[in-house]
């Protein structure tokens, strides 16, 4: 400790107990009300706005920057910069936190582009995609 003007101050900063972390016990989320609209668990918007969400759980997105400085790329880079990407396991898990129930919901377009992309294949329980035997 240090002593100037009868003030004392220590050497070293402590946090208090109540502000360390416990572990072992789990954190709730806290469920936030809006009132403006009314609603419970408002969906992050810039989500919605950036991945497109397939119905087998996915999520797919463009690439970042594709249509940025394209005189500069190399014509197979500006080829690649045109491709989709799906998201991983782990990122959909925390897409389909930010989003509410509402849009979690499989979703039925007219003319959709993303259409070829709905139906997972080349997984092991896709059974058909297999050749079935043929028996005279």
């Amino acid at each position: 400790l240090v002593c100037f003007n009868f003030l004392i101050f220590p050497l070293y900063r402590t946090t208090p107990v109540i502000a360390q972390p416990i572990r072992g016990v789990q954190r709730q989320e806290a469920k936030r009300y809006y009132v403006e609209d009314g609603t419970a668990d408002p969906p992050v918007q810039v989500v919605i706005d950036r991945f497109k969400r397939l119905r087998w759980g996915a999520y797919i997105h463009p690439r970042a920057g594709r249509r940025k400085h394209l005189y500069r790329k190399r014509p197979h880079v500006v080829a690649k910069m045109d491709e989709h990407i799906l998201t991983s396991r782990a990122m959909s898990f925390a897409l389909d936190n930010m989003l509410n129930k509402d849009w979690r919901k499989p979703k039925y377009y007219p003319e959709d582009i993303y259409e070829p992309y709905h139906c997972r294949t080349g997984v092991p329980w896709d059974y058909a995609s297999y050749k079935r035997r043929f028996y005279p």
